[in-house]
């Protein structure tokens, strides 16, 4: 009797979660695990400590059983030995130099290791990837398998662009190594054009503020300058994790500030004040900003009208046509569409057509052009537009200056190169 009971406990705890293995629709697999198992996924009502041991011996992962060799190490050796930062990437990704950046412009210690693969991700066409990609499957961005793996110690942090935002966010900082020796702040991703940029802008005017308009902090100041009439050179970026920012962050080594706001001193030389939040009413007073105009010997003459440079056709601040640091897109030096003389290249095309440069008696420039962003003419664009309907031509109007709408322009819209737009 003992023992049929016995046989018949050992039954009823192993049938069910044996079925329910077996059973089509009641379990799945889930391989997209980091620590190289698999794991079963119960879709019925049962507890998941009724699976039995026959299932857990099921568990194995279809990753290589082997880690392939980088640079003659293990990578699960190199991973497990990890005691700070790692970078394992594709060098010269835009997520590897997203990562590079953060930590550089922390002053953070990193190790690099370098592998090499297409652009593409494709299963089988390196042993490396293949592996990572196994091991680690969270390392997209939206649907496009990232090229870089970043690690603290063994924790798997994401790829590139993840791990940079949980850096830059100071998430990271308790276990960043910070490097003793001074950064350089041009080494960082695009920092010599930055720094370039940046040094033409602070010799330029007597107030400037460079700023990311995802930052309430950018409207503060402006909204508190305003009110000064106070006038600021300004540039200001949409993408978040555009290079200038990271130079500016690491320049005054203030990862947490995405406004940067610089007066002239009595002596000349440009300081950096604080970001848009310091010039809140309740974090600095009349009499101190008044202080920091006169010192400066900055000009209070700008009312809203004159600003329109700035603004876009919704009255927002105007953001820049260039996309990254593409170079040929017609647009200024800060990447926005306010060219005042010649062509007047004020409209931000989203994806300029390929015909868009000979339909407007112009050379065949546009075709290389192509479905990129770039600032048209004012008379080229209207030209373009009343001879054809494309309701695919859209411009970016968060990047047209509010200029385009005044009188010293209405001309444009009416003629281009002497070719009569037929206005309706």
């Amino acid at each position: 009797t003992v023992l049929i009971f016995i046989v018949m406990k050992v039954v009823h705890l192993w049938l069910p979660a044996s079925l329910a293995w077996l059973g089509s629709g009641q379990t799945s697999l889930d391989c997209e695990r980091s620590d190289g198992e698999c794991r079963e996924i119960r879709n019925d009502s049962q507890d998941s400590s009724q699976v039995s041991l026959l299932q857990q011996s099921a568990r194995k992962h279809s990753c290589p059983t082997s880690a392939p060799d980088i640079n003659g190490t293990k990578i699960d050796v190199l991973i497990k030995s990890n005691a700070g930062m790692l970078v394992i990437a594709i060098p010269n990704m835009k997520c590897t130099l997203a990562v590079q950046s953060a930590l550089q412009a922390k002053g953070a210690k990193f190790k690099l290791v370098e592998f090499t693969g297409d652009f593409s991700y494709q299963s089988g066409q390196s042993e490396v990837w293949d592996w990572l990609h196994c091991n680690y499957p969270d390392d997209k961005n939206g649907d496009t398998t990232m090229h870089s793996y970043v690690f603290s110690g063994q924790d798997f942090l994401g790829q590139g662009f993840a791990a940079a935002e949980k850096i830059q966010a100071g998430q990271l900082d308790d276990k960043l190594e910070m490097s003793k020796t001074s950064q350089d702040c041009s080494q960082l991703q695009d920092g010599k054009n930055s720094k370039m940029i940046v040094d033409k802008m602070l010799e330029s005017a007597p107030v400037v503020m460079l700023g990311w308009l995802g930052c309430p902090c950018v409207q503060t100041a402006q909204t508190r300058f305003a009110s000064k009439s106070l006038c600021v050179k300004e540039r200001t970026w949409a993408n978040p994790s555009e290079p200038l920012m990271s130079y500016l962050q690491c320049q005054v080594k203030d990862q947490n500030s995405h406004s940067f706001i610089f007066f002239k001193q009595k002596d000349g030389t440009m300081k950096y004040v604080g970001n848009g939040f310091a010039f809140a009413k309740d974090k600095m007073d009349d009499s101190t900003l008044d202080k920091l105009i006169t010192d400066a010997g900055a000009t209070t003459s700008c009312d809203s009208k004159s600003s329109n440079k700035t603004k876009n056709v919704y009255n927002g601040a105007l953001e820049e046509c260039r996309v990254g640091s593409d170079g040929d897109g017609s647009w200024m030096d800060d990447g926005t569409c306010t060219e005042e003389f010649g062509g007047v290249h004020q409209i931000c095309l989203e994806n300029i057509p390929a015909d868009f440069s000979e339909e407007t008696g112009q050379s065949p420039w546009s075709r290389d052009r192509a479905g990129k962003r770039h600032c048209v003419c004012i008379g080229a664009w209207s030209l373009y537009m009343t001879k054809q309907v494309n309701e695919t031509v859209m411009p970016h109007c968060k990047s047209i200056p509010a200029t385009v709408f005044t009188a010293t322009y209405i001309q444009n819209w009416k003629d281009w190169n002497g070719i009569s737009a037929e206005i309706k």
